[in-house]
């Protein structure tokens, strides 16, 4: 009818999501930030999640692993047995962490904590942005609609590895919240350890 309004945008709904889940778990990273930049205070601190991906994405073996290890997420977070989805979960947290001894040393060795940071902020905004999308009570789309709207141009590593990542954590790990926002929270690297571990008899 002439007037009517017209529905939100659910895109513009996840973007909000996204930057307030920020917000939300700033305050719980805060610290760890700090740390960071007194270690390396000597070093040019990133301006934000996108400096690791400046600094890097012209070294083409380092674009390979790192696709690699995100689409090995991807397969995991999608593979119906859980036995085979905690072997990719594997396989990509050993290219995690190989890319980050091999690439995060001398010079480069602060990103390892900003690789850890930022993937955890990212993929967090990124989860819950497609949780909300996703949910009977949110925009209602399928999960596959969901992941691939959040997933975008997929030019943003820290955004594209980070919800791969956290599909996964959030599979296998069902009190990562509680982790997450511990006083001295576990980052998503850490939890992926434990999403790839065997599950207690």
């Amino acid at each position: 009818a002439a007037g009517a309004a017209r529905p939100a945008d659910p895109g513009l709904t996840a973007v909000f999501l996204h930057e307030y889940s920020h917000a939300r778990q700033s305050p719980t990273v805060k610290r760890l930030f700090q740390r960071a930049q007194e270690q390396f205070r000597q070093h040019k601190q990133p301006d934000n999640d996108d400096s690791l991906q400046a600094r890097f994405q012209d070294d083409p073996a380092y674009v390979a692993v790192w696709e690699k290890e995100t689409a090995l997420l991807y397969q995991a977070a999608a593979e119906p047995d859980e036995a085979k989805a905690r072997e990719l979960a594997l396989e990509a947290l050993a290219l995690m962490e190989a890319r980050q001894k091999r690439w995060f040393v001398g010079p480069e060795a602060m990103w390892k904590i900003y690789d850890d940071l930022y993937l955890s902020m990212e993929g967090f905004g990124q989860w819950v942005a497609y949780a909300w999308l996703s949910g009977p009570k949110g925009a209602g789309m399928t999960t596959d609609a969901a992941r691939e709207k959040m997933r975008g141009r997929r030019r943003q590593w820290s955004q594209e590895e980070g919800l791969g990542l956290f599909l996964v954590i959030d599979r296998f790990v069902p009190d990562w919240p509680q982790r997450a926002f511990a006083e001295e929270p576990t980052l998503g690297i850490d939890l992926l350890r434990l999403a790839a571990a065997e599950p207690a008899a």
